[in-house]
């Protein structure tokens, strides 16, 4: 992209055959500094492009792409000066690989700081392997002192698991899509909870598909009456990774 105070490669992360390169200072649809990052491959020896990533929301001066980390099939990138819950707040933003739509690389989750204060620079730098997200908030407030600074784990493995629609009329088709895990990884259904009862019941067994994602479209219950619904997504096999819980109200 051709601007000024691009500020290209304030930001780089290199992981096996790609590089992840950030830009903070991007203008995007008009937006000053909204932040973008573009992750090259390299094919015989030579990095080409393989995909720009812009920022997730066009937000004056969040800084996207400020910090990032690449692992895998995994990229993590921080926008520190946000505004998700005030001024400099921050954020960061996962993308993965699989499940192409406009490209190899897709958004997948958003990360926020448990604390969400003015000021903290939430995804001022990012780090990240197979198991772990850290996400620094270099300017928190916690009892050790001001501006003394907190990390913040995020599992990178969990799965997620999204459904729709939410609020399914009885006996309507619900879409349920679980990303992300390597082809033929195997995949468990199960209904944990219905109105927050425990109950534990699998729904199913499938595997991943070739790409690094699952679906399913099934039909909602009839029941008498609007029920909640807790369904959690599983990958089976050693060092189990769980979805967060998708609680779902059934009219």
């Amino acid at each position: 992209m051709a601007q000024d105070d691009l500020c290209f490669a304030s930001a780089i992360a290199l992981d096996s055959d790609r590089l992840a390169i950030g830009s903070p200072e991007e203008d995007a649809t008009g937006v000053a500094s909204v932040g973008a990052a573009d992750v090259f491959k390299r094919t015989a020896g030579l990095f080409s492009h393989e995909q720009h990533l812009p920022s997730p929301k066009a937000q004056v001066g969040m800084h996207f792409g400020q910090a990032l980390a690449l692992n895998g099939g995994m990229w993590v990138g921080g926008a520190p000066q946000d505004r998700v819950s005030g001024s400099h707040s921050g954020s960061a933003w996962v993308d993965r690989l699989g499940k192409q739509k406009n490209g190899p690389w897709h958004f997948d989750t958003e990360l926020g700081s448990s604390l969400g204060l003015v000021a903290d620079n939430f995804g001022d730098a990012v780090a990240l392997d197979d198991r772990e997200a850290v996400t620094a908030a270099r300017y928190t407030d916690p009892t050790s002192g001001r501006d003394s600074g907190e990390l913040f784990l995020f599992h990178a493995a969990e799965l997620v698991l999204t459904v729709h629609p939410t609020q399914p009329a009885a006996g309507a088709n619900i879409d349920l899509d679980v990303t992300r895990g390597d082809p033929g990884d195997p995949l468990l259904l199960m209904v944990e909870a219905i109105d927050g009862a425990p109950l534990f019941v699998p729904i199913l067994t499938d595997v991943f598909g070739s790409d690094h994602a699952w679906h399913a479209a099934l039909d909602a219950p009839d029941p008498l009456f609007g029920v909640t619904v807790s369904v959690r997504a599983w990958k089976i096999g050693a060092g189990v990774a769980r979805a967060p819980v998708a609680g779902k109200r059934l009219q």
